[in-house]
């Protein structure tokens, strides 16, 4: 499975952003972006918006690996939620 960190890295160089664009674009902090793409925190929702937004994202990509790291999380360490 795709993991959100990467991706969101992967898209920013692609684009060639740096944080600090990425944060005046999205108005999220540089040290929060930085630990999304460190896989250290998970965006909320409005926040993936702007994100998709700056880095002018028309498909749901991100958005589809968001929920289902959401979902995992929530669920993935129930006992039948493997199965």
């Amino acid at each position: 499975m795709e993991n959100l960190k990467e991706q969101l890295k992967m898209i920013r160089l692609q684009k060639r952003e740096t944080l600090a664009t990425l944060s005046d674009k999205t108005g999220i902090d540089i040290s929060v972006l930085s630990k999304f793409e460190k896989g250290l925190r998970i965006p909320n929702g409005i926040q993936l918006d702007a994100i998709e937004k700056a880095l002018n994202i028309k498909h749901r990509k991100l958005r589809t690996i968001w929920l289902a790291e959401k979902i995992v999380k929530e669920i993935g360490y129930e006992d039948n939620a493997l199965d």
